[in-house]
């Protein structure tokens, strides 16, 4: 009995081992996600090549945006970006959600209603959404957006919450 549980103890692995390659699969994923969201924004810059009047930087996860002559477009998530008329914005919205007890970000209209905007993936056609989205980002990019878009817009005002 003795000898079963030492050769057991023996074959098992040791925590430290275990912990080990659980953070390197963790790195790894994290790694390739960037690696994606980075060829996304490579692929939508092609996309937009020539067209782009200014791009926007934000420290958040998926922080690329630009505006065209006519657009504003947003990175989503990984793969893909969200396109807005510029002419169809009246507001933009910085505040902070108490459900999640985050920062968020949105668009409307002049009735204040969120605009659903245009889904582009990196490798596909655009696409109408059905509902409006929040980009959940830390309060400084909200309203460093804000001002970013109301500087290309004049026209956009930002909303009182």
């Amino acid at each position: 009995m003795v000898l079963l549980s030492a050769q057991q103890s023996a074959e098992e692995l040791p925590p430290l081992a275990i912990i080990i390659f659980v953070v390197v699969v963790i790195a790894a994923t994290f790694a390739l996600m960037r690696a994606q969201s980075q060829s996304a924004v490579k692929k939508i810059k092609r996309k937009y090549s020539g067209r782009i009047v200014e791009e926007c930087s934000l420290s958040g996860n998926y922080s690329y945006c630009f505006v065209t002559e006519s657009e504003l477009v947003l990175q989503n998530n990984q793969n893909s970006f969200k396109a807005f008329n510029l002419n169809s914005i009246k507001y933009v919205h910085s505040f902070r959600d108490l459900a999640t007890r985050s920062w968020a970000f949105f668009i409307s209209d002049e009735n204040k209603k969120a605009l659903k905007g245009e889904l582009i993936g990196a490798t596909n056609a655009g696409r109408k959404l059905n509902h409006a989205t929040l980009f959940f980002m830390p309060q400084k990019d909200a309203d460093k957006l804000c001002d970013f878009i109301i500087k290309h817009a004049p026209h956009v005002e930002k909303a009182e919450e």
